[in-house]
Formats: structure tokens, sequence, C-alpha cells
């Protein structure tokens, strides 16, 4: 419920969706342990409001950290660990790791 109707198929194993207002997760997402989704981040002096979106099919590994602004694309896997930072647009089938995240490669 917290993600609304759309989400109906969504695996979520124990993430901090910490503005669900501003958190859109599409159908079929896995959202590993210990992940943490946010709608905002912190600037020096404001605090900036955006919304997530993590299209359908997707797979958020174990402990990672997606800032406000991100689109995950259909089908996109973000590996364990991985810190994606404000306005990134990860494209469809696309692989993502590291600190910070980027792309290591398109999965076929």
């Amino acid at each position: 419920p917290i993600f609304g109707p759309k989400s109906r198929s969504c695996h979520p194993l124990d993430p901090a969706i910490l503005d669900p207002a501003l958190v859109e997760i599409g159908r079929n997402v896995v959202i590993g342990f210990n992940a943490t989704i946010a709608g905002h981040y912190q600037e020096r002096d404001a605090w900036i409001l955006k919304k997530t979106v993590i299209e359908d099919e997707a797979v958020i590994g174990g402990n990672v950290i997606i800032y406000a602004g991100v689109r995950v694309g259909r089908g996109a896997v973000i590996a364990s660990g991985a810190v994606v930072l404000p306005d990134t647009v990860i494209g469809p089938r696309e692989f993502w790791g590291g600190l910070p995240a980027k792309k290591i490669n398109h999965r076929g």
C-alpha cells in the first residue's frame, strides 16, 4: 500500500523509503535488504525535493542508496552497496555499481 496500486508485485526486503510520496516504484521490482530510497537530498543551504522513479522489473541490490531525482529504467540492475547520486538517469537494462554508481555494462 505504501507504493500504491501500480506496485502490487513489488518485492521489497526491508528497504527504507524515506519519502513515500516522492518515490514511484513499478511492477516486479526487487529491492534488496537495507536499501535506502529517498525523494530528497540536502545541499549547503537547502533541502531539495524531487521525484525518484524506479521502473518495472528493476533490481536494486542490498545496501544501495538512491538519492532524489534518480530514474531507474525498466529492467535495470544496481549492484549491492552502490550509491546513486541525485538526478542520475539509469537506462533500461543497464547494470550500474560502485561509489558513486556508474554504468558497468548493458544487459542485452
